[in-house]
């Protein structure tokens, strides 16, 4: 009787690490979702807010600036959108392509680009 239980006991505490392990996986691919999101996002503005302002230079600094009355959504939507991508980086290739870098959750660095930010 003793041996029955403890081997119930052992197949039910693989049966919950297995369920842990599971629920740890899922935790893991929902943040690389809302990262790959937030990065997609944040490029897809800047590429519209740079057709508007003519240069993705001027348009990613456009947003440093406090006293910015137009696009105060966009400019938000970067901050809030950025706060996803730890330690990102952003490149604009000699091409137009706009690139958008960043560490991922098991520490290796992701990329996002859209291509030609100007037409």
């Amino acid at each position: 009787m003793l041996l029955e239980y403890l081997i119930a006991s052992a197949i039910g505490f693989t049966g919950m690490f297995g369920i842990l392990q599971f629920a740890a996986e899922i935790t893991a691919l929902h943040q690389q979702i809302i990262q790959a999101h937030a990065a997609a996002a944040v490029l897809r503005e800047w590429s519209a807010l740079a057709r508007v302002l003519g240069d993705p230079i001027v348009a990613w600094e456009f947003c440093g600036v406090a006293s910015r009355t137009h696009f105060v959504d966009t400019c938000q939507m970067f901050a809030d959108r950025l706060k996803h991508l730890p330690d990102h980086a952003i490149e604009i290739t000699s091409g137009g392509n706009l690139t958008l870098t960043w560490r991922d959750l098991s520490g290796h660095q992701a990329t996002a680009r859209i291509g030609r930010g100007l037409p």
